[in-house]
Order: C-alpha cells, then sequence, then structure tokens
C-alpha cells in the first residue's frame, strides 16, 4: 500500500548525500493517477544538476519498490534550507 508512512520509510533506508530532510504526501495528482510526491530539502551549498538527478532517479526507484502501485507518478521536487526556512 503506498501512503506517506511506507515511502518515508522507504527513504530512511537510502543514503542521499546533500539532503538535510524530506517531507512526502501521497495522494491523487491532477489527472486522478495515483501520485507521490517528494520534497527533498538541501543543504545549501554542494548539490549541483548531476546530484539532483541522482536523487530524483534513487527516490523514484525507492518508491516503486515499496508501493503496490504498479507505476505511480513520484513528483520529486527541491529546496534549500535557507528557501524552506524563508518559507
Amino acid at each position: 500500500m503506498m501512503t506517506d508512512t511506507t515511502v518515508d520509510a522507504a527513504l530512511r533506508d537510502l543514503n542521499l548525500p546533500g539532503v538535510a530532510s524530506w517531507y512526502v504526501e501521497t495522494g491523487p495528482d491532477a489527472t486522478g493517477d495515483a501520485a507521490v510526491w517528494v520534497w527533498l530539502i538541501l543543504q545549501n551549498e554542494g548539490v549541483d544538476r548531476t546530484m539532483r538527478s541522482q536523487l530524483r532517479d534513487r527516490v523514484r526507484q525507492a518508491v516503486r519498490e515499496v508501493t503496490d502501485v504498479s507505476q505511480p507518478w513520484t513528483y520529486v521536487r527541491f529546496r534549500t534550507v535557507a528557501e524552506e526556512e524563508m518559507a
């Protein structure tokens, strides 16, 4: 079953370099398909475009492994610690 808790637990098992924290939401997207939103809160420096791409791939793979949905849409978003504090 795909829940915020199961996705969060799967992310805890990963080594996510440069990631300070994250939060997860699950539910239907705008088209009604099962979806997961993962916001990765990055350290303020040191996470380049290549590393972001790798992080996105690792998160999507982890979601696929723990869900009962064959192809859940996984939206991965990035913010820095500084941006999160300003929000």
